[in-house]
């Protein structure tokens, strides 16, 4: 199935197998969007965003392969209590993964791979209380991870990198990481791997 800029609209819905392409932004939620899941899908070759979620909450992804868009791969916006798992985020053209907004808080991304991005994983703008665990974020071309005025985050599991000097880190309490070095702070506990190279991988 290939669809347009894609908005359910509605919630307690299950979408599945969907290719979303060559439009404005792949797949757009709002507030109106909740407790709805998403399984399988490609999104890919849109001018913005992949998948924009603005103030949904409660929706669960998985299996997601989400590459060369024109702006993030996948960008929450006020979007709360909602999932992420085992999803590919290469070739976009700002930030992978991008979470901003006061009320983006209690979010879970698992099994992330962020890669040849201009930047890995963003947390930002008073996003906090979010979770990130077995992240995979080399090869990005300026951060693996960039975490500004972001609190309470928590890192989790392996965190791999093609370098620990990828982290940036400016301003909240107990951010998640240090910056320059990609230490654990505040309640992460994740284990750090370097030298992670991609760029001969094929997805």
């Amino acid at each position: 199935y290939v669809a347009s800029t894609f908005t359910p609209y509605t919630s307690n819905n299950f979408f599945s197998g969907m290719t979303l392409a060559n439009n404005y932004n792949g797949l757009v939620l709002n507030s109106a969007n909740n407790y709805n899941r998403f399984d399988k899908l490609k999104i890919m070759n849109n001018a913005s965003d992949g998948i924009n979620d603005t103030g949904g909450n409660h929706n669960y992804f998985a299996n997601l392969v989400v590459s060369n868009n024109g702006n993030n791969g996948i960008l929450f916006t006020d979007t709360s209590y909602s999932n992420i798992a085992a999803a590919t985020l290469m070739n976009n053209s700002t930030k992978g993964l991008f979470t901003t907004g006061t009320s983006s808080m209690y979010n879970v991304f698992h099994n992330i791979i962020s890669s040849n991005n201009t930047t890995g994983i963003e947390a930002g703008t008073n996003s906090s209380y979010n979770t990130y665990s077995q992240i995979t974020v080399p090869n990005n071309q300026s951060y693996a991870a960039y975490l500004t005025s972001t609190s309470n985050n928590k890192f989790t599991g392996n965190f791999l990198v093609t370098s620990i000097t990828e982290c940036y880190v400016n301003a909240g309490t107990l951010p998640g990481l240090v910056t320059a070095t990609c230490s654990s702070n505040g309640s992460s506990d994740q284990n750090n791997v370097s030298s992670i190279d991609l760029t001969s991988s094929a997805f």
